[in-house]
């Protein structure tokens, strides 16, 4: 006959189970069963065990399959639906809110710092000293995927049909790369994850120089003049 130890097995998912039905049913009772297994049941116990929320519904000591049937058909007709519709619901809320509480803000800051530095630009627009200054920026690489959400917004639905399996993939990796940012948030540690929600790190900045008066002249970038001393 084949019995079931009433000790955790160290199967974290097990155990998890075991412990919440010894709580729902009482420590003496799951003992019991265990105790009262056989070559039939023993699987039968150990799968209620393991989704310790079925043991309300099914009679883990029953020769016969009649319950667990029922319930099957309860899960295909009724609950599977219904957990379909849930899922969706889940989803599309929290995308709307990577929409408006992630891409919104940093699509608006980015639109600041442009701005901003259109305004420097012109107000640079003169010689000094022999030289016209500029600020200039280009994205950075390593955000690529996210640019794609931040300048066309988060497509749902139908909008997703509209792109290629290439372009799909980019965005749901765009997505991933947003999830392990917005949970890295509070690691200070993970200084890649907690760029991609700074605005300040989607762009390379620098200073480019021009001689006054040589507009066929190579800009020269201050940032790299500077590093070489």
């Amino acid at each position: 006959m084949h019995t079931i130890s009433p000790e955790p097995k160290g199967d974290p998912i097990y155990d998890k189970g075991l412990a919440r039905r010894k709580a729902v049913l009482g420590e003496e009772y799951v003992n019991g069963a265990f105790a009262r297994s056989t070559d039939f049941t023993a699987p039968l116990q150990e799968l209620v065990t393991v989704h310790a929320d079925l043991s309300d519904a099914l009679d883990a000591d029953a020769e016969e399959n009649d319950a667990y049937d029922q319930r099957r058909e309860d899960l295909e007709t009724h609950e599977l639906e219904r957990f379909k519709v849930a899922a969706l619901e889940a989803k599309r809320e929290w995308e709307d809110r990577l929409q408006h509480q992630v891409l919104d803000v940093l699509r608006e800051k980015l639109s600041e710092a442009d701005r901003t530095k259109r305004e420097l630009n012109r107000a640079m627009d003169h010689e000094i000293g022999g030289w016209r200054y500029q600020l200039t920026s280009r994205a950075d690489k390593a955000h690529t995927a996210i640019w794609t959400l931040v300048d066309k917004g988060l497509p749902t639905g139908a909008e997703m049909e509209l792109f290629n399996a290439a372009g799909r993939e980019d965005i749901e990796r765009a997505k991933a790369e947003l999830m392990a940012a917005i949970d890295a948030a509070d690691n200070p540690e993970d200084k890649r994850h907690q760029r991609a929600l700074d605005y300040r790190y989607y762009h390379h900045w620098d200073i480019e120089a021009k001689p006054a008066g040589r507009g066929d002249a190579a800009a020269i970038s201050l940032n790299k003049s500077a590093k070489k001393q």
